[in-house]
């Protein structure tokens, strides 16, 4: 019996601890984020990318979607990034945090899926987080 309980324990340990390091949020984005790099960001993205970057919205190649995340850093200079949610499955995430500025603090949505071998970013979406951004 104490056989059954110690593998049972065993295999639950290692099913939430294997679900956690799926879902986590890649360090390189983290940091991208953190540091306003869009050169960072841009290595993660897929070869086409859903974009909301304040009025900006379409579906951009990954040149166009780092130069429109060069300009926003440009503008807007980032002094933090936490992530508030993520979840998802084996092929596909999503994670939303919170990016602070100087401008303000905006509302960053991610959509990661597999492309290949790789957890890619398809979709990215940014927006003025309502009552916490400066008036401009």
């Amino acid at each position: 019996m104490k056989t059954i309980i110690r593998i049972l324990a065993f295999t639950i340990a290692i099913l939430v601890s294997g679900a956690g390091a799926k879902a986590g949020l890649p360090e390189e984005i983290i940091t991208g984020f953190r540091k306003g790099d869009a050169e960072k960001l841009s290595a993660q993205f897929n070869h086409l990318v859903q974009m909301v970057v304040l009025e900006q919205d379409n579906i951009f190649s990954k040149a166009q979607a780092k130069q429109i995340l060069t300009n926003f850093f440009s503008r807007n200079k980032v002094s933090d990034f936490q992530v508030l949610h993520e979840g998802g499955k084996d092929d596909a995430n999503f994670t939303v945090g919170i990016l602070k500025a100087d401008t303000g603090e905006f509302r960053v949505y991610l959509y990661r899926k597999t492309s290949g071998k790789s957890m890619l970013i398809h979709q990215l979406r940014i927006e003025k987080d309502k009552g916490k951004t400066d008036t401009q």
